[in-house]
């Protein structure tokens, strides 16, 4: 029977958690530092966070102009919503976007209501800086990017890469790639 050789250890040596927490925080100290409003993509995801949050319905009535632009209709006679991300099926509108990262928010944004984050006003034109967006764009994005960069570190050094090479190259993705955006 033939000797089996040993199977080759993986090189490099092991994360260090105390560089790990310290990249984690300061790459999260980033994130929340710079602030960017929402947008139509990220509104109408947030709403529907809201709606499952505050109402428990998949509707986002009485949101659906912090998701898109209303404007009249001389041929109806009516306002409609003729932009931005949602749709309109009879008298209720929805978010035209899969639902992964509205569910995915729909815990940061519980405890950030039992923080005493105010419940998302309706009827109302929109609300440039609202402290539940940043707090659920951060408590979502924000720690999946940082704890992202922490993996990229670990994994560097899996293969081979100093303790040095392995932060940079996770500072570098999070903070010089799309990622920070």
């Amino acid at each position: 029977m033939p000797k089996k050789e040993p199977s080759p250890k993986p090189g490099g040596p092991r994360a260090r958690p105390d560089l790990a927490v310290i990249l984690f925080l300061t790459l999260l100290g980033s994130y929340a530092y710079f602030w960017q409003s929402r947008d139509w993509n990220s509104a109408t995801r947030l709403m529907l966070t809201y709606a499952l949050g505050d109402r428990h319905q998949l509707e986002i009535d009485g949101l659906e102009q912090q998701a898109g632009q209303r404007e009249y209709n001389r041929f109806t006679r009516r306002h409609e919503m003729v932009a931005g991300d949602l749709a309109q099926v009879g008298p209720h509108y929805y978010t035209d976007k899969a639902p992964g990262q509205s569910l995915l928010g729909l815990p940061v944004y519980a405890i950030g209501q039992l923080i005493g984050l105010p419940e998302h006003p309706l009827n109302r034109p929109a609300i440039a800086y609202w402290p539940a967006d940043y707090f659920v764009t951060l408590g979502t994005s924000g720690v999946a990017t940082a704890a992202l960069a922490v993996i990229v570190y670990a994994f560097s050094l899996r293969l081979g890469a100093s303790h040095f090479a392995g932060m940079l190259l996770a500072v570098a993705y999070g903070l010089g790639t799309p990622a920070f955006l």
